[in-house]
């Protein structure tokens, strides 16, 4: 019986199975015995049951459990699990991003607290909307009005105490948002360096404000916005203040790094990216650093930085910046390139432009930051040879910085000093870069001070 169950059981080997040595073998042969007879049984691997189902396990039916199962589970085998981890997590701050947008313009972006206006762009036939808040009594007459121009990605929003402290004192003061910041529409492509002059002088003649002459102030990168605005309309400026504003060239060379360059542009582009997961709202943008400067507007200034139009908008400035060259990067003391601003072609009212304007005797404050001044070693740079207060009275303060392989910022503003005006004033702010937001009062007063009788 044992030999014929052995016979029996290697009749039943499945197809292309191999006998196992010394018991089929054995079995097999005349001369074989019960005693030289192993009987092995080998029961078969039993069938796993998984999250999709029995393997060989007949397909189960439409729309049941075990179909939504076995879905998901060839999904995620496809796809693998770490995918669908992150997917998640994408998804996550997508949703984050979109509710805090939707609740942003329910706060704030819904209510702008200036006027809407329609104006044209590039001297074209684009007619987006720009926000602009201008607060104080109305000027006297041949009195100007104080124009802020925001700096390199900030809305105007950030200047606003600045105004409410001028129009405190009696002054008129406006500020607004360029094209994709703020309140205003979103950046039009392509752009040019015309833009803002040209849709400023639109929009303060839509607006009915500025008849009497403007005193611009930019702060940071609208320094030179504010110079473009006054060698494109010399009648309509009547003084200009430049609050802790560098051109590019002297960015560049006191950094030693192409600010302009391709680099950043790709930076701003990963980040324009990264803006619909909300990254931003972590980093600068986060309400509770911009309430540290501004405890009234931060909410608000935290909304309008985190919005996916503010990154667009400074990709699309940024690519404008690459092509061409903005006026005060042609300052042949810094950086010796031919003094030119190109394209400044049939749309612009005066034509090229050779260098920076002159602003002959007309009122000019030059108010740098004395940290961004004088960095010292703390800002990766040499320090100035004297105090930074004493720059102006310091002739051979003066004559060291000039000859310094280095202090780019100090000699962008002694060639400021000489060349834009005859009636030029340089007062060193104390503090850092932020000085205009953090202490409004005294840059207020600083502007008063000056241009009391314009």
């Amino acid at each position: 019986m044992l030999l014929a169950g052995a016979i029996h059981q290697r009749r039943q080997l499945a197809p292309g199975a191999k006998p196992i040595p010394g018991l089929h073998d054995a079995a097999a042969s005349p001369g074989a015995t019960a005693d030289t007879v192993h009987v092995v049984t080998v029961d078969a691997p039993p069938t796993r049951a998984g999250c999709c189902g029995r393997s060989g396990a007949p397909r189960p039916p439409p729309c049941s459990g075990a179909a939504w199962r076995r879905c998901c589970c060839g999904f995620g085998s496809c796809v693998g699990w770490s995918s669908i981890f992150f997917l998640a997590v994408f998804g996550f701050f997508l949703a984050l991003q979109a509710a805090w947008l939707a609740a942003d313009q329910r706060a704030f972006l819904d209510q702008p607290p200036g006027r809407m206006l329609r104006v044209p762009v590039d001297g074209s036939e684009i007619q987006p909307q720009l926000h602009i808040q201008c607060v104080g009594p109305a000027p006297a007459p041949g009195q100007a009005t104080f124009v802020f121009e925001a700096g390199g990605g900030a809305p105007g929003l950030a200047y606003a105490h600045i105004a409410d402290a001028l129009a405190a004192a009696g002054r008129r003061a406006c500020w607004y948002d360029r094209l994709g910041y703020g309140w205003s529409g979103v950046a039009v492509r392509p752009t040019t360096l015309r833009r803002v002059p040209l849709a400023l002088a639109a929009l303060l003649d839509a607006a009915g404000e500025g008849g009497g002459g403007v005193i611009l102030a930019g702060h940071s990168a609208g320094g030179d916005l504010s110079i473009q605005f006054a060698g494109l309309f010399p009648d309509r400026v009547s003084g200009l203040a430049l609050m802790d504003a560098y051109s590019q060239a002297a960015i560049d060379l006191q950094s030693n790094f192409a600010f302009s360059g391709p680099g950043i542009l790709g930076a701003i582009d990963a980040y324009r990216a990264a803006t619909p997961f909300a990254w931003p709202r972590f980093g600068t943008g986060t309400a509770a650093v911009k309430q540290r400067i501004d405890p009234e507007n931060g909410a608000a200034l935290a909304a309008l930085y985190g919005s996916n139009k503010e990154w667009e908008a400074q990709y699309v400035d940024f690519s404008a910046t690459m092509s061409h060259p903005t006026i005060t990067d042609d300052l042949v003391a810094l950086s010796g390139r031919p003094a030119f601003w190109p394209d400044a072609s049939a749309a612009a009212p005066r034509g090229p432009i050779a260098g920076w304007p002159s602003l002959g005797a007309k009122p000019l404050l030059l108010m740098p930051a004395s940290e961004t001044l004088a960095p010292g070693e703390r800002g990766g740079g040499a320090a100035l040879p004297c105090a930074a207060g004493e720059l102006v009275a310091n002739a051979s303060c003066q004559a060291a910085v000039l000859a310094s392989p280095g202090l780019w910022y100090a000699k962008l503003y002694l060639s400021y000093l000489s060349t834009l005006s005859s009636n030029a004033t340089l007062a060193v702010m104390e503090g850092g870069h932020d000085f205009p937001w953090v202490d409004a009062q005294r840059t207020a007063a600083a502007l008063i001070a000056k241009f009391a009788g314009v």
